[in-house]
């Protein structure tokens, strides 16, 4: 088994926790963890659902401190099922590769902004997209 794709799909899991991908990803991983049980299947949309809720909120240090024990602790559960089914191994390398694509349209990355203004300044901020902004108004706005 090797170490490279259970930590690629630790992290693609992970990754996706805070994304729209979130939901497909959620079924996806708990029916590779069920099997065709759906007992299994939804005990593992549990401790999914609790993964996730535990980063929630967080940011900074303490979310990259917590993001590192999430995707360990997935990490070794995926271990877990891939010795024991190893034919697990080839879904999971699919399940990886469609995670990491539904994560890159989706995800914004990590934004972080200071802005400070004085006096009679203005500001626009956003974090993706596109945005056009004209203070003040008249003719002198454009390329303000």
């Amino acid at each position: 088994m090797a170490v490279e794709l259970l930590a690629a799909a630790a992290s693609a899991l992970v990754g996706a926790m805070a994304t729209d991908a979130w939901g497909w990803a959620k079924t996806s991983f708990a029916q590779l963890f069920g099997n065709s049980d759906r007992t299994h299947a939804e005990a593992a949309e549990r401790r999914l659902e609790a993964s996730r809720t535990e980063l929630e909120g967080l940011s900074g240090e303490e979310l990259l401190s917590a993001r590192s024990r999430v995707e360990a602790a997935w990490q070794a559960r995926l271990g877990d099922l891939v010795e024991d089914a190893p034919e697990v191994a080839m879904r999971l390398e699919s399940l990886v590769k469609e995670a990491t694509a539904r994560v890159s349209q989706t995800r914004t990355g990590s934004i972080q902004q200071h802005a400070v203004a004085f006096d009679n300044a203005q500001q626009a901020v956003q974090g993706q997209g596109v945005q056009t902004n004209t203070f003040g108004g008249g003719s002198g706005a454009a390329g303000r």
